[in-house]
């Protein structure tokens, strides 16, 4: 089993899962978000600990961020010395879709790069002439 932590500005992450938690089914137990807006580092850290804390044992984390070089992301590199995690920015709904629905794996590796081709095959661009 893989935890899925959310950290994002605001309540983006949040918002995602009452939105999943209508598409897919998933235990909330294995799922945080964390809101990183309107906190200093020292409390941002204790928060995303408080995140991993509260996720039942598991054989590691998979992180979806919402903005890679932001403090989101940043924020998980004090973690990857002491925690089994892998880290994906640019959160849509389809990976968060993928993450819920893969968590129940132990694999990591496998799991996140689920995630990431799904983050990246919904990505599409339609253009059209505008009349």
């Amino acid at each position: 089993m893989i935890g899925v932590v959310l950290i994002t500005h605001g309540q983006i992450g949040q918002a995602m899962l009452d939105v999943a938690s209508r598409l897919v089914e998933f235990d909330r137990q294995y799922v945080q978000a964390v809101s990183s807006c309107a906190y200093d580092q020292k409390r941002l850290l204790k928060r995303v600990k408080g995140a991993f804390l509260m996720i039942p044992e598991v054989d590691g984390f998979l992180v979806l961020t919402d903005l890679f070089g932001a403090t989101p992301t940043n924020i998980t590199q004090f973690f990857t010395d002491t925690t089994n995690l892998s880290v994906i920015s640019g959160l849509n709904m389809p990976m968060l879709l993928k993450a819920l629905t893969y968590y129940q794996n132990s694999d990591l590796n496998d799991i996140s790069q689920k995630v990431h081709d799904a983050a990246r095959a919904c990505i599409v661009l339609q253009q059209g002439n505008i009349e």
